[in-house]
């Protein structure tokens, strides 16, 4: 097994974020040490299914987020941020479902940008009101400001789309 009782991989190499250079961080960071090989960098782990030594171990299943390589870039990238962790998606429309209803539960208000990606509208416009989650639309600052309610849990704003002209004004 990979994992001590504690839940942390063994042979782990220990980079303190605030140390060590970002070159340093970027190689070493989050390193897991195979002991059967003694290879100096993780290892690409290409199973999707791991066996359980007991029904005391946790389970190892990508949708946990606890494979051998999401472990390693999670760390990885918690030491690049100087986080306290980290967690990869298989895809952004999966990490922003997952953020928002982490986030909203019904009676919440949510402001959002006029102009989102396709998945983010859809998710947004449809299924977070049957969740019971009140959402509100602005193009600017000013109409941010003026949709804030006491309930109103966040704000949500995305990067400019590639292939979307429009920018959202900040000012």
């Amino acid at each position: 097994m990979i994992r001590t009782a504690k839940n942390e991989p063994k042979n782990l190499m220990t980079t303190d974020s605030h140390t060590h250079r970002l070159s340093t961080l970027c190689v070493h960071a989050g390193t897991y040490r195979d002991q059967a090989t003694g290879g100096a960098c993780s290892p690409i782990f290409t199973s999707t299914a791991y066996a359980v030594a007991n029904a005391a171990d946790e389970n190892l299943y990508p949708r946990c987020f606890n494979t051998p390589n999401q472990q390693v870039i999670n760390r990885k990238l918690a030491a690049l941020e100087k986080g306290e962790a980290a967690v990869v998606f298989g895809s952004g429309m999966a990490a922003i479902a997952t953020f928002l209803l982490a986030h909203l539960k019904a009676g919440e208000h949510a402001i959002f940008q006029n102009d989102l990606y396709g998945g983010s509208m859809q998710l947004i416009s449809q299924e977070l009101p049957r969740l019971g989650v009140q959402v509100s639309w602005g193009a600017n600052v000013a109409e941010f400001a003026a949709a804030v309610r006491p309930e109103t849990r966040l704000i949500y704003v995305e990067d400019l789309l590639a292939d979307f002209a429009a920018a959202l004004s900040m000012e």
